[in-house]
Formats: structure tokens, sequence, C-alpha cells
């Protein structure tokens, strides 16, 4: 019997299989560093930039995608607003913009934002819907003092390389705010579903960070993390279809758990106890210095 050893991607730490696997890829295993703890698939060959960049990445119906994860990002502009005073007088760039949800709501947030996607259909609809959106980062207008990463990390073979690369490429950058799912969520760390961990995993994640674990790969790349926190995507109704259904969408089923207030002091107790669906990082560059050069898209 083959005896296969895995090793962790950012620390080389043994990594130990938890049991867990992808639910649309079921050979690919799901594995804890011993050494970080950071969660990750103990394979990444199926990983590349073409994937990313395919017109079929994404839904032909951008719209309907933006209208889904509307709530979401509401609550994202909401926040930087809060954290971000001057966000109005700093130029922005939303890096892995997808479906287009935020450039759509942080319209008039920023002095200027623009997205970059790989997809160059994506930044094409974009484009013709009014919002500045490039697939290539030489083509970023401009000055950049913001970068937004939303969800886009946990995609990533060596997400510090990124955070490093971006850091150097823009020379006025002044923050990077990153949000990746949690994977000590309530439904995975307090409520241990067994139907939502099966949904949980997918191959187009290859890292699944906690707060602690994200901090290490953030600061790893230089960068000081001046707030840590935690956003909750989905309402509480949806999680108890989790709960009582084995499958989201509670949402439809119990519409009067839909109210505003509820779901904000949801997203409070749970982001108190660090077992909100996603975690929000606000992160400051500690070298000013480094010369430009260009990130890989």
């Amino acid at each position: 019997m083959i005896h296969i050893t895995y090793k962790c991607q950012f620390c080389n730490g043994s990594l130990v299989l938890t049991g867990d696997t992808c639910w649309d890829k079921p050979g690919l295993s799901i594995g804890r560093c011993t050494v970080c703890q950071l969660v990750q698939v103990s394979d990444f060959s199926h990983v590349d930039k073409e994937h990313y960049a395919s017109d079929d990445y994404l839904p032909a119906d951008l719209e309907s995608a933006r209208r889904r994860e509307w709530r979401w990002n509401r609550r994202r502009v909401t926040r930087l607003r809060e954290l971000i005073p001057d966000a109005h007088k700093k130029r922005a760039l939303d890096f892995g913009c997808g479906h287009g949800g935020f450039l759509e709501q942080a319209q008039g947030l920023f002095e200027s934002l623009v997205g970059y996607d790989l997809s160059k259909r994506v930044c094409e609809e974009h484009g013709a819907r009014g919002w500045a959106c490039v697939s290539s980062v030489e083509e970023v207008p401009g000055e950049i003092e913001i970068i937004l990463l939303f969800h886009v990390l946990e995609h990533l073979p060596k997400p510090w390389e990124l955070l490093t690369q971006l850091q150097e490429y823009f020379p006025g950058l002044e923050t990077i705010v990153i949000e990746v799912p949690n994977t000590d969520e309530a439904l995975n760390s307090v409520f241990k579903n067994e139907a939502y961990r099966k949904n949980h995993y997918s191959a187009d994640h290859v890292y699944y960070f906690t707060s602690e674990t994200l901090r290490r790969i953030v600061e790893f790349a230089s960068l000081e993390v001046v707030m840590d926190s935690q956003l909750q995507r989905y309402t509480l109704a949806n999680n108890l279809g989790w709960l009582n259904n084995a499958r989201g969408g509670g949402q439809d089923l119990w519409p009067f758990l839909n109210d505003e207030k509820l779901n904000e002091h949801y997203e409070r107790v749970l982001t108190s106890q660090k077992v909100a669906d996603s975690v929000f990082f606000v992160c400051r560059r500690s070298d000013f210095a480094r010369p430009s050069r260009k990130p890989k898209d």
C-alpha cells in the first residue's frame, strides 16, 4: 500500500486529511496543516489562470447573480463608508470583481473605482453598463490607493504572493480590504451540520480560512491588520433551512425572518463569536518604499 504524504502549501508543514472531500470533485480531499492550521485541498493541479479567465466560469446571466448578492454588497458598501470616511477621496480597485455587484453599488463611494477580472466577457458587460473594468492589471488607470479583494484569496494557490505583488506594483497603495469565507462559521463549528459540510468544500476554493489563518497569510505579506472583523452574507432563515431541511433557501420558505433588524442582530452575535460566514479584514501596508513591478494576472 502506497502512503502519500501531503504538505502545506504555505508553511510546508504536514497536512492531515480531515475526511472531507469537495462536493464537485469527490477525489479531492481536504487537509489541515499541523503547524499553521491552514485548511486546504490536498492537490492544486486543477487550478490555473485559464480556468478563471474562461467565459464559462461565471454565469451567462450576471444580472441574476448580482440580484442574489445584492444584500452582501450593500453591507460591504455600508461598512467601508464607516471604516474609510475619506473613501470619496481615494482611487480604488475591485480586484476579481466577478459578477460586478460591488462595482454596481459602490459607484460614488470612491473618487474613482475600477474593476479587474480575468474574463474579457465580464469586463465588456460591465463596461457596457458604465462601470470601469479591465482584464489586465496594466490597464488599471492612474494611481490606486485602495484594493478590494472580496472572495478572491481562497481561489489562489499562493495568495501571499498576490498580496506582495500588488504592493510592489502600486506604490501609492495604502489599504487592502480582504473578505474570504470563514471555515469556522456557525453551521460548521457550532451546529456541525453534516449536510452543509458536504456542500462547504468545492474544488474552486483551495484554501479555507479562519481569522487566525488569514492573519498569518496577511502578516507574511508584510501587511498590518488594522481591523479584524467578520461579515455574515447568508441570513438567519437561510441557515435555519440547513438545520431544518438540510439545504439552503430558508429565506424563501420563511420570509418573515428576512427582517433587516433581525438579521443585523444575528450578524452581530455571530461576529462576536467569530462564527459568521466571512472573515473581513482591513489591512495597511507597512512599507511604501517598494519599487513598482507588474504582478501576475
